[in-house]
């Protein structure tokens, strides 16, 4: 039906609904025209029920009587209401015969010359369950429709396309599949289209362009795919073009940059590539400017900050942008947040201009290459103590040095985030940072400061987090950090602390994760040092004595090393009652007793490390039957009797228990000696004992004929030292011995000593040869002096009873590269009448991996092991090895990594962890760009490790240290919504 007067709604800003509880009209979106009038009737509360067809009369005559005509409208919102399965809040109770169809919640009617039609439909939030009818393209004065955060699935029915009035439909955060019809670019007169948070694919429809209208495109949080359409740049009235997490990929449009009315342009969590175009330039009116987590690379534009004076928000965080940080940004004085972390290309000084910018809260500048070593470069923070409103501020992980000043104590009162972990900070703390009163986490880790922390850290009564791990910081624990009621983290692991762990640290109400490894820590654990809220707990490699205390309210705890500590008694039953637990480690300790049956009952477990320990008895059964243990640990121990068949016991290659001399059954792969049957327990303890004693006594006989020649025999000190410089020995690989002695079967063994193990084996070499190979424990003590005494005796004997030794293998790789590597001391004289001597250590291998210093005759350093490390890792990478065909005519597996870095680093990797990055780059394209960070990262490390000057390399702490935050790195880089 046609009416000389439409119903318009030309300024829609707040919509009138209708109370559920009053029956009062209340204003969501205000209605201004004087044509448009708005029914509210009070509300009638009635059990909802079915609509009997006398009643679906009745209530079709009174839409046709009077001044109503709202047929067609009636037949519609019934047809909505029949799709819906659920309705939980009961929103459509009130959509009965017994209610006027304009009364109904959600539903708002208006007038127009004496014909009432429904105008706006508002559902949100009540979880409705169904799919959205088609019907409701026949409400054709329809202006508005908000449907949003329910559960709709289903498609966008194209019938939508029919509402010619609509001007907003929401559609926001249901399960709504399919893709954009093109038939919404039919509603000439929308202006807010909001489909953001369903499960949407394709692309972006090119017709979009048809709507001159539209003010707000909401399309983030879907799975769109394809390139930006250029044509969105004709639509001047854009205001906010919001595609965030989606899988958009090609670049940023120049067009974009027409759209002079733009004040938020949020393009995040996509695959956007290419640089930021200068078009974006002229969006003077822009507000937030949002793109972190793409591919984007290039530098700023130098002038961003004089071309938007308006900009609050910049987030660019998690690419590959590099340059200088432009010094205009302190020109844009509206800015409040500006995120530029995780780019690790942002190389010079940071800019003081930024201490202009009186508005700013966050400022996220990690992981970057950001310089600071004089005066000078260290000005920025002189500046930013003018940024009063300041709560955030990330420096982590650049190349800051130096001393850290004493003017960071003056940065904003207000500040709750600071961190300067991983940078080449040292020496004391400045005391002026026990100013932060709201500090909630600070962040000094990976750095070299020292001296206590007692005298700036007790103010920070608000921190929940606190990280200062890997430093040199010494002293006792502070006692005052037990007061920090909100901490929920603690890592002050790998320093230098000594003396007893505070008991007060039990007290913490929030703890979550304590991290004190690797310090000099004694005394006893305190007996509720872990408090009930613990998820994770390392006490590792300390000096801490005594028993281990009860812990069987620990109902959230799932990772708890106490290894390499000096702890004793036995383990406490109770623990097999943490039903979290995933990793327990407490090997290297002296502890006693037997393996508690109860961790039997630790379904989430996957590691249990108890190795080198002093426990007894049986394997508990009941450990086979952990699904998940994936890794069991129990060498080096007294354990006897049977080993379980079944569970963890089945995987060879995730079981240790050597060292135990007692055990036997288990899977053939094992080799473990058959466990005797009841009548060879009781006869056969004869052979038993010849068995063991007869190699030992053996061994006994010839250490002392070996020690009678020796004490006979004069050999001058010249000659005293030990050479394996000779080629002439044959080379033996690993795998050669392996074969040899069938696997190093129990059957072929000869004896067992104090330093290792002999076994008779038949080498395969031009001629077979029997052999006896002595494998040494390098885990006991003094193994390598007894190795060398026996060489020296060996070398220079010879006897029937004796064998002469033929070569030595000193590798467990069956693939002989570092096999050949030697090792040779010459003893050279000091000075005349010295008998002191110094030692010179040369060293041939396999090119590639050996260090470019040593082939100038430089001695051994930890700096020539960090080479070999980088080469390792960059083997990893890309799957070749140094000696590959490929590296030739000064091509090396370094320059080819070099060269290839950052932009084309997926041409250098390996084909089996390529398909693995492509893998998931389908399953989760949200983490394509955390994952090429990672890789991007990795090699990095591996280019820092390989540098040609020893110098320039990093140290293995720091090598690790940059290896454990890419593992954390790897979790928290994503995409996000910054609506």
């Amino acid at each position: 039906m046609h009416f000389s007067c439409l119903v318009s709604i030309s300024v829609l800003t707040k919509l009138a609904y209708l109370s559920r509880n009053s029956g009062a009209m209340h204003r969501h979106k205000e209605v201004e025209n004087k044509d448009l009038t708005v029914a509210a009737m009070a509300k009638q509360h009635m059990e909802p029920g079915m609509l009997m067809p006398w009643a679906t009369v009745i209530l079709l005559l009174s839409c046709g009587t009077g001044t109503i005509s709202c047929t067609d409208d009636l037949a519609s919102l019934l047809d909505f209401k029949r799709a819906i399965r659920s309705d939980p809040r009961g929103a459509l109770s009130s959509w009965n015969s017994s209610v006027h169809l304009c009364s109904w919640e959600g539903v708002v009617c208006g007038r127009a010359r004496h014909q009432e039609r429904v105008v706006a439909l508002n559902l949100s939030g009540q979880a409705l369950d169904g799919q959205i009818s088609p019907s409701l393209g026949n409400m054709s004065y329809l202006a508005y429709l908000n449907l949003s955060t329910n559960r709709f699935s289903g498609q966008i029915p194209p019938d939508l396309g029919y509402l010619r009035k609509l001007e907003f439909l929401d559609l926001n955060y249901n399960s709504l599949q399919g893709s954009i019809p093109d038939s919404v670019t039919n509603c000439s007169s929308l202006r807010g289209l909001y489909l953001a948070g369903n499960l949407l694919v394709g692309e972006i429809p090119k017709k979009l362009a048809l709507l001159s209208s539209l003010q707000k495109l909401w399309l983030h949080s879907n799975k769109l795919t394809g390139a930006l359409p250029p044509d969105l740049g004709n639509i001047t009235s854009l205001q906010h073009v919001i595609l965030q997490a989606n899988q958009l990929h090609g670049s940023i449009p120049e067009e974009l940059g027409k759209l002079s009315n733009m004040t938020d342009l949020l393009l995040g969590g996509n695959r956007l590539s290419g640089r930021i175009p200068e078009a974006l330039m002229n969006l003077s009116s822009l507000r937030q400017l949002a793109m972190p987590v793409n591919l984007l690379h290039g530098p700023l534009p130098p002038r961003i900050g004089d071309f938007l004076p308006s900009l609050r928000l910049l987030y660019l965080g998690g690419n590959m942008l590099g340059g200088h940080i432009p010094e205009s940004l302190g020109n844009a004085s509206a800015l409040q947040s500006i995120e530029l972390e995780y780019n690790y290309g942002f190389t010079g000084r940071i800019p003081p201009s930024l201490g202009k910018l009186q508005m700013l809260r966050t400022l996220g500048l990690n992981d970057n290459n950001l310089e600071a070593n004089d005066s000078q470069s260290w000005e920025f923070l002189d500046a930013l103590t003018n940024c009063t409103r300041l709560v955030r501020l990330s420096l982590y992980g650049n190349l800051l040095q130096g001393v850290l000043p004493d003017s960071v104590g003056n940065l904003s009162s207000n500040l709750e985030y600071l961190t300067l972990g991983s940078n080449m900070l040292y020496g004391l703390v400045p005391s002026s940072i026990g100013n932060f009163h709201k500090l909630n986490k600070l962040d000094l880790q990976n750095n070299s400061f020292t001296g206590v922390i007692g005298g700036w850290i007790e103010n920070m009564v608000n921190l929940e987090g606190l990280y200062i791990q890997s430093n040199h910081f010494s002293g006792h624990i502070p006692d005052s950090i037990g007061n920090f009621s909100k901490l929920t983290e603690l890592s002050l692991a790998d320093n230098q602390f000594y003396g007893p762990i505070p008991s007060s640290l039990g007290k913490l109400p929030q703890l979550s994760n304590l991290y004190l490894s690797y310090n000099n820590l004694q005394g006893n654990i305190p007996k509720n040092l872990i408090a009930p809220t613990v998820v994770e707990c390392s006490l590792s490699n300390n000096n801490l004595q005594g028993q281990i205390p009860d812990v069987g309210n620990l109902q959230q705890i799932n990772y708890l090393d106490l290894s390499s500590n000096k702890l004793t008694g036995e383990i406490p039953l109770s623990l097999g009652t943490c039903q979290q637990l995933q990793t327990v480690r407490m090997d290297l300790n002296l502890l006693s007793g037997s393996i508690p049956m109860s961790f039997g009952n630790l379904n989430s477990l996957t590691m249990l490390n108890l190795s080198h320990n002093n426990l007894s008895g049986l394997i508990p059964i009941t450990l086979s039957k952990l699904l998940l243990l994936t890794e069991l640990d129990l060498s080096h121990n007294h354990l006897e009797g049977e080993v379980p068949t079944k569970g963890v016991f089945k995987n060879t290659t995730a079981l240790s228990l050597e060292g135990n001399w007692q055990l036997c059954g288990g899977v053939l792969e094992l080799h473990m000696p058959p466990c005797p049957n009841a009548t060879q327990r009781r006869t056969g303890w004869r052979h038993y004992l010849v068995r063991i004693l007869t190699p030992i006594l053996g061994i006994v006989s010839i250490a002392l004929l070996i020690y009678f020649i020796i004490s006979r025999k004069k050999v001058s000190k010249a000659h005293s030292s030990l050479s394996f410089s000779d080629e002439t020995f044959p080379k033996v690989s690993y795998k050669d011995l392996a074969q040899a002695t069938e696997n190093f079967s129990e059957s072929n063994l000869v004896g067992r000593g104090s330093h290792g193990s002999v076994y008779k084996g038949m080498l395969k070499t031009p001629e077979p040869v029997v052999v006896a190979v002595k494998v040494i424990d390098l885990a006991m003590e003094e193994t390598d002096r007894s190795f060398m005494s026996e060489c020296q005796a060996l070398r220079n004997i010879r006897h029937r009873n004796l064998l002469p030794i033929l070569t030595v293998c000193s590798t467990i790789d069956n693939k002989g590269d570092f096999g050949i590597a030697r090792f040779h001391l010459e003893t050279k004289s000091q000075s005349a009448g010295d008998s002191r001597s110094t030692g010179t250590v040369s060293l041939k291998g396999t090119i590639g991996y050996i260090a470019p210093e040593y082939a100038g005759g430089s001695y051994l350093s930890t700096s020539g092991d960090v080479y070999s490390f980088g080469v390792v890792l960059m083997e990893m990478l890309t799957g070749k090895r140094p000696t590959d065909p490929l590296f030739c005519n000064g091509l090396s597996i370094i320059n080819f990594c070099e060269t290839n870095f950052p932009d084309q680093i997926l041409e250098t990797v390996d084909a089996d962890l390529l398909e693995e990055y492509q893998d998931r780059a389908r399953a989760i394209p949200e983490k394509e760009n955390g994952v090429l960070q990672c890789l991007l990262a990795l090699v990095k490390v591996a280019l820092s490790c390989t540098c040609q000057a020893p110098g320039d390399r990093m140290n293995m702490r720091e090598a690790a240290a940059e290896l454990h935050e890419i593992r954390l790195s790897s979790c928290i880089i994503g995409g996000g919504c910054y609506v």
